[in-house]
């Protein structure tokens, strides 16, 4: 596929490049997702091979998640999406009270407010003050709005 940019940035009309080009810019990470980075990190960067210990062992599916998530990583390196976590999603990290998880979880913040220096953070959203989303706890939808908003 090749795109070609003009002196004013206008991208060709070509199909595939705004497919591209319509892809989110920024991913959210919860919890979840940044607790498997951490833990499985050689598995998912450095094609390390997946030997699960202790409860990992229990997950089902674990092996297949992790595989799914080194591919969109791989997207990554070309995409370069933004990862965002959100200060719900830190105040649940800090919350585990694991140290080295949180600090590392801080370095990825870090790593995304660098990224995102100079622009306006957006307006806080209402989508899930909606009573049909009341089945979902509180917490839970904070944690939505804010990954829905960034």
């Amino acid at each position: 596929m090749t795109a070609r940019v003009s002196e004013t940035d206008e991208v060709s009309d070509d199909a595939g490049t705004r497919a591209w080009l319509s892809l989110p810019r920024r991913i959210y990470l919860d919890t979840s997702t940044l607790q498997s980075i951490h833990d499985f990190g050689g598995v998912i960067f450095e094609e390390e091979p997946f030997s699960p210990v202790g409860r990992a062992a229990r997950v089902e599916g674990l092996a297949a998640e992790l595989d799914a998530l080194r591919k969109v990583l791989l997207v990554n390196q070309r995409a370069m999406f933004e990862f965002v976590v959100t200060a719900a999603s830190l105040r649940e990290v800090q919350a585990r009270n694991r140290t080295q998880f949180t600090q590392w979880v801080c370095d990825v913040v870090d790593t995304w407010l660098i990224q995102s220096e100079g622009q306006d953070p957006p307006t806080p959203g209402t989508t899930f003050g909606d009573p049909r989303f009341g089945m979902v706890s509180q917490k839970e939808r904070r944690l939505l709005q804010e990954a829905l908003v960034w």
